[in-house]
């Protein structure tokens, strides 16, 4: 199962996909032999992956092969934005709402951990100066000017009030 969620990952990333789901359990029933140009369509297993397209573009599939076999990492935010397009296509309105969130906050840590890093904080001290501001937006607000010397209140104020009212 952690293979094949790992394969799936891969190609929803490189292919874009946000229908695609993870597996809970093997769902397999379409396959594809590249070398051969053959595929087909065996029994069904139950839901999954069978809505994805075998015969992807060489470029598409040597990106997944490589991000599959050399084990590169996938960011947690990239994989909720996936899921929280899907949601949306479900109609799981809350959950695309949560999922997408989600990815902001994973990915507004992960450059506030960075920035503050390369600007030579020690880990105990990023960690304490997370924890104090732990709401997102006060670390949109207070945070990030401090450390990148921007603020999108003055870059945008209107993406700025549109965020503040629907946080």
């Amino acid at each position: 199962i952690t293979a094949i969620n790992r394969f799936i990952d891969a190609y929803r990333v490189v292919t874009n996909t946000p229908h695609m789901q993870r597996l809970a359990s093997v769902h397999v029933r379409d396959l594809f032999f590249r070398e051969h140009n053959i595929g087909f369509h065996g029994a069904s297993f139950g839901h999954g992956i069978g809505t994805a397209i075998m015969n992807r573009s060489g470029t598409e599939l040597d990106a997944i092969f490589r991000m599959v076999a050399t084990g590169e990492e996938i960011a947690p935010w990239t994989l909720l934005l996936l899921d929280a397009d899907a949601s949306l296509l479900n109609n799981s309105f809350t959950l695309a709402v949560v999922n997408a969130f989600q990815a902001l906050e994973l990915q507004l840590e992960d450059l506030l951990e960075k920035t503050m890093a390369a600007q030579g904080l020690t880990p105990p001290q990023i960690e304490d100066q997370l924890g104090r501001t732990w709401r997102t937006k006060e670390r949109l607000k207070d945070l990030v000017p401090s450390l990148v010397g921007r603020r999108l209140i003055d870059d945008n104020p209107a993406l700025w009030d549109r965020f503040c009212w629907a946080y």
